[in-house]
């Protein structure tokens, strides 16, 4: 897996250089998402929330038309996030949806537990 991070003043063409690498990654049958930050107009997270979003809009296609794939995808991210899923599908509601989260009382349970300790 890799993830390129670009960043710099407005006007100086980072979206033209990441839009020319799309089709590169689609031919190695890469996902290609994007998220602007501006911490001035949106707060500090909001780049992030919304890659996330587009994210779960390609995984919600991947379900569409592939899947095998799919179900090997959510195995995958729930197997290498796991009781932090929690805590993503608070921030990023349609992950649940994309990903089809397991219903997992233990985990719920541990985090009040540890809501309480840090009180």
């Amino acid at each position: 897996c890799e993830v390129v991070f670009i960043s710099g003043e407005s006007g100086t063409g980072k979206t033209a250089l990441a839009e020319s690498i799309k089709e590169r990654v689609a031919s190695c049958e890469g996902t290609y998402i994007t998220g602007k930050f501006d911490l001035k107009l949106r707060g500090p997270y909001f780049g992030i929330i919304s890659l996330f979003r587009e994210l779960c809009g390609e995984i919600l296609e991947l379900r569409r038309i592939n899947s095998d794939r799919y179900q090997e995808l959510c195995r995958s991210i729930i197997s290498e996030v796991g009781g932090e899923i929690v805590l993503l599908t608070n921030i990023v509601p349609v992950l649940e949806e994309a990903i089809e989260v397991p219903f997992m009382p233990h985990v719920v349970a541990d985090q009040g537990t540890k809501k309480r300790r840090n009180v």
